[in-house]
């Protein structure tokens, strides 16, 4: 199974804190490795197992929505990590 690098949209963050607790739950997701939001840019970064990448997704926006209600997660890329020789 391939790692792929994740990066998701989240629009309607408002504020730093928020972001910061979307990041802290999303890092206990199961499968879900290296995750990184930043706030500025809206973005969440994580990598996983191709097989558990729609999962991850679902999580992160179910989370998303419990801290900041308005918030809606959109893939923004995917790609597959080369493996290091």
């Amino acid at each position: 199974m391939a790692m792929m690098k994740v990066t998701l949209k989240i629009d309607g963050l408002c504020c730093a804190n928020c972001a910061s607790k979307i990041e802290a739950e999303s890092s206990r997701i199961p499968g879900a490795q290296n995750v990184n939001l930043t706030f500025m840019t809206e973005k969440i970064r994580f990598e996983a197992e191709e097989s558990e990448v729609d999962r991850i997704i679902s999580e992160i926006g179910r989370i998303s929505k419990k801290i900041e209600g308005k918030a809606t997660v959109k893939l923004h890329s995917m790609k597959e990590l080369k493996e290091k020789a």
